[in-house]
């Protein structure tokens, strides 16, 4: 028989003892089963949390950027129970793509006070944090987790963002009213947030980047003409469905080559960021502006009920180049000219509004700058007409469509052909003959004068030499040269060639300069005179007295003739005082012992008042008129 059965009262004693270690046994079991769960499902909720971070910005199903950091905010208001989250950038190049955002749980606005609070928390957080952080990433998760840990005893933290080393961004959390409303294992997880938020927003910035640089000019953060032309054509759209009218301004800024030249590339970007802002902060916020390249701007006026709403708005924009402009603690007055298209009358495609926009704003330059013009019907045909001979005068030469005329130079005295100026004359086939007034600009805006002005003094120089050898003379033969001509390296080389090839006599040529050239062109010019004069040529100042002279650079100039202007000798008969200039610019030439020829000799009133002075030679109508070379042997013999 057992000791239990022996001893019932033992039996009593042990077995409730022996039962009750199996319920502190089963109870400390159940708790760690139970502290055990509820850790997996903590976990399981953190894994959760830390997953949903990290796909939010991975999968966007077509969301856009603010959306995906908004639904950022919510996941984290949900995880923490905040009652607001807040993410601020704190870098430059991060704070362009991403502005500040929040979300608050009552769908409350942060005021600037409320703001202010949370950017001083974080000025103060910063500073330790650095310290903690001892300016390498390696310490980030420590200095982190230092700020953290004394998290639990206040209701708000801040999670920074970092990348690269560099300070991005930092996401505000807070839970107002709680004393300790933090758990142990929410904050666990936050050096881990951190990482993944900050590699979603730096991807997010990777792709807004490469956004901005298809959209957005670098310099002045304005849109490109990329999303203006986008912005336009939606723009179109609404102002033909409504029935309304929009403007397109073309805005080119006055002499910018001036003020590259005064501060540099660096300081022209300042002045061209300094005029961004102020057209951006001096028109409506329904007005677009964008940079259309260099120191080129258009704006798309929206929402215009009339062309003269639209002229309301273009005073407007010339009032903001009126003050100046600060640069580098300088002062600058900049001016600006504006040309204006008006939807639908201008045109009813952007790009046609931007070109006949572009006409307006040359057309203002023309007038003077610093002003502005609409658009006309009278403007686009004669833009079309100077595109037009533009593009034929490339080909002119190749088709046998550009022909020397020679006007007669009579040796005043005897009356008799000295020799002849040679014009170039334009025969189009749809214009019928162009004046060199209105070509030569062409020619030398597309820099085809060159090439033509070789091939005039070659043509002219080979018929001078064909008139020689059919016996009819020894002949001078003068040739304009044009400014660009002058600024042509190979200039000499040219004439060099062509009075070698053709074999005339170098005394025989006469090259003309304009005297505005003389005047305004750099000293440089010079030397290049003195070159063609070695050559043995001639050299002569056309329009003389039209500009005004520097005798003392008229005495430095190899120059051997003046060539009165026309309107003096036009006003011999008319007017005491241009009698008066004629006998001056005759005295002055005289006493520099250069030979004086008068152009637009007419009647002769005028040709006797010459003949009376010390006039060497004269042109014009009175004896002959330009003529084709086939006509020159007639009066020649």
């Amino acid at each position: 028989m057992g000791p239990l059965l022996m001893y019932p009262a033992l039996y009593l004693v042990i077995v409730p003892m022996i039962l009750f270690v199996i319920i502190i046994v089963l109870d400390i079991t159940h708790r760690m089963k139970a502290g055990k769960l509820k850790g997996d499902v903590a976990q399981a909720q953190t894994q959760l949390f830390v997953s949903d971070i990290a796909t939010n910005f991975s999968l966007s199903g077509g969301t856009s950027t603010a959306q995906r950091i908004d639904g950022l905010l919510k996941k984290l208001a949900d995880y923490y129970t905040a009652d607001l989250v807040l993410l601020h950038p704190t870098d430059s190049e991060f704070s362009d793509l991403i502005c500040t955002q929040h979300f608050a749980k009552n769908g409350a606005k942060i005021t600037p006070q409320q703001m202010s609070v949370y950017q001083k928390r974080w000025a103060d957080y910063l500073l330790e944090f650095s310290a903690a952080a001892g300016g390498g990433s390696s310490y980030m998760n420590e200095a982190l987790n230092h700020k953290l840990n004394k998290a639990k005893n206040q209701p708000w933290f801040f999670i920074p963002i970092c990348n690269k080393d560099k300070l991005i961004a930092f996401l505000y959390i807070e839970a107002s009213g709680k004393r300790s409303p933090w758990t142990e294992g929410q904050l666990v997880p936050l050096p881990v947030v951190s990482r993944i938020v900050s590699d979603a927003l730096e991807k997010e910035m990777s792709e807004m980047r490469i956004s901005f640089m298809a959209y957005y000019d670098s310099l002045t953060k304005l849109p490109n003409l990329q999303l203006f032309r986008e912005r336009a054509e939606q723009a179109i759209h609404n102002a033909r469905r409504d029935g309304k009218t929009l403007g397109i301004v073309y805005l080119d800024l006055d002499s910018f080559y001036s003020i590259n030249d005064a501060l540099g590339n660096d300081g022209g970007d300042r002045v061209i960021q300094a005029v961004g802002k102020k057209l951006v902060d001096g028109l409506r916020n329904t007005d677009i502006v964008a940079r259309y390249g260099g120191d080129k701007f258009l704006i798309l006026l929206n929402g215009v009920g009339h062309v003269d709403d639209i002229s309301k708005v273009a005073d407007k924009i010339m009032c903001i180049f009126q003050s100046p402009f600060i640069v580098d603690d300088h002062e600058l007055f900049v001016s600006a000219s504006v040309g204006i298209s008006v939807f639908p009358v201008d045109g009813e495609d952007v790009d046609v509004l931007i070109r006949h926009a572009d006409i307006a704003m040359r057309t203002a330059k023309d007038r003077g700058r610093c002003q502005y013009a609409f658009c006309s019907i009278n403007m686009r045909e004669t833009m079309e007409y100077k595109m037009n001979l533009s593009n034929s005068l490339f080909r002119a030469l190749e088709r046998n469509q550009l022909e020397v005329y020679y006007q007669p130079i009579i040796e005043l005295q005897t009356e008799k052909i000295k020799g002849f100026e040679a014009l170039l004359r334009w025969m189009h086939p749809d214009y019928g003959m162009i004046p060199p007034s209105e070509f030569i600009p062409l020619a030398e805006k597309t820099g085809l004068i060159n090439q033509i002005g070789s091939w005039v003094l070659e043509t002219a120089c080979m018929q001078t030499m064909a008139w020689k050898r059919m016996g009819l003379g020894d002949m001078n033969i003068a040739v304009n040269l044009s400014v660009v001509e002058l600024r042509n390296p190979n200039l000499v080389k040219q004439v060099q060639h062509v009075l070698k090839k053709t074999g005339i006599d170098p005394g025989r040529v006469e090259l003309e300069i304009t005297e505005s050239t003389m005047t305004k062109e750099p000293d440089y010019i010079v030397g290049i005179l003195n070159d063609l004069k070695k050559l043995g040529v001639r050299i002569s100042i056309d329009d003389f007295g039209t500009e005004y002279s520097s005798l003392n650079r008229l005495k430095m100039l190899p120059i051997d003739v003046l060539k009165m202007d026309i309107q003096f000798v036009r006003g011999i008969e008319k007017s005491m005082k241009d009698q008066a200039i004629t006998r001056v610019i005759m005295n002055l030439a005289k006493n520099l012992d250069l030979k004086l020829v008068a152009e637009g000799v007419e009647n002769t009133t005028q040709r006797d008042f010459l003949k009376s002075g010390t006039c060497n030679e004269v042109q014009g109508y009175y004896y002959y008129r330009p003529m084709p070379a086939d006509e020159i042997p007639s009066i020649l013999a």
